[in-house]
């Protein structure tokens, strides 16, 4: 059945397809209904993209004629997912077409830049991020940032001061926006940017604390897709402090939670926290072998 509705739905979303207005109404609103952008990132989240994929992808130039922000908003369906799953590359891909095909300003158009700066700095492409989030900024002057993803414009902004040595001014942004109403998801946002910066200026408890806050608002917000990168960044934090049956305790939630999630790159991250740990207790055998591990991955 599972297959047969896929099926369905990607003829229904084709143009050729001739659905009706109401039709094609009707079945952008079930995808924003069950999929949007605003929906929490857990694993049925995931595994429901995942299956709808080639769906969206189909629906998004059927739709954004009549309706861009709502092809925008589907755009950032497909932007988040694929960074949930760490296929940045394929995000950034997917997120520039788009840009380029759905240019009317609305909110939605902001997210669906800053998202594509967010992906560019997973890269390390810190001058494309700034581009993308400069054009974000001037829709944003216009039309103001979509309810769903407030602090949106901030958290990259200091994502990109981390990526500038410019941790004071990352701590700075993360701290005034802590300092507002939040949504949970913005928060733990938030207390990552500050985790990372506090990291960097070597305040190692402050950072451990942030991570701590950030893991604890991605569970109410039920984010389980970035829980592993705030049970990862804990292990590092803990590692550094000297505490290392703290660090084993978050590696190993690290891990569990990226191989259950299907993200390789966190994987890959938490054998080599795994192989850190090893090396702090003197077993530098199972260190190597851990570490060679992570290079598979």
């Amino acid at each position: 059945m599972e297959l047969e509705l896929q099926t369905s739905a990607s003829a229904a979303a084709s143009p050729a397809a001739g659905l009706s207005p109401r039709e094609g109404e009707v079945l952008r609103a079930w995808y924003l209904e069950t999929l949007g952008p605003w929906r929490a990132a857990d694993r049925a989240w995931i595994g429901d993209v995942h299956i709808e994929l080639d769906n969206l992808r189909a629906i998004i130039p059927f739709v954004a004629p009549v309706d861009p922000e709502t092809a925008q908003q589907l755009a950032c369906v497909i932007g988040r997912y694929l960074d949930a799953v760490q296929g940045y590359r394929s995000g950034i891909a997917e997120l520039q077409r788009f840009a380029a095909e759905v240019r009317p300003e609305t909110p939605a158009r902001v997210t669906l830049l800053t998202t594509l700066a967010h992906l560019h700095l997973r890269i390390g492409d810190v001058a494309a991020a700034r581009l993308a989030l400069d054009e974000a900024s001037g829709v944003n002057a216009r039309t103001g940032s979509p309810q769903w993803d407030d602090g949106g414009l901030a958290r990259t902004a200091g994502e990109i001061a981390m990526r500038s040595d410019q941790a004071r001014t990352a701590a700075s942004i993360a701290e005034a926006a802590l300092g507002q109403e939040l949504s949970p998801r913005a928060k733990a946002r938030m207390w990552n940017l500050l985790g990372l910066a506090r990291s960097a200026l070597g305040d190692l408890r402050g950072a451990f604390a942030a991570f701590e806050a950030e893991r604890d608002e991605h569970h109410a917000a039920g984010h389980e897709a970035f829980l592993a990168g705030a049970e990862g960044n804990l292990a590092e934090i803990a590692l550094r402090l000297g505490d290392t049956a703290a660090a084993a305790r978050h590696q190993h939630a690290c891990l569990e939670l990226a191989l259950a999630l299907g993200q390789p790159v966190m994987v890959a991250y938490s054998l080599i926290v795994a192989a850190w740990c090893k090396a702090w207790v003197r077993q530098p055998r199972s260190s190597l072998r851990l570490a060679g591990s992570a290079l598979w991955h």
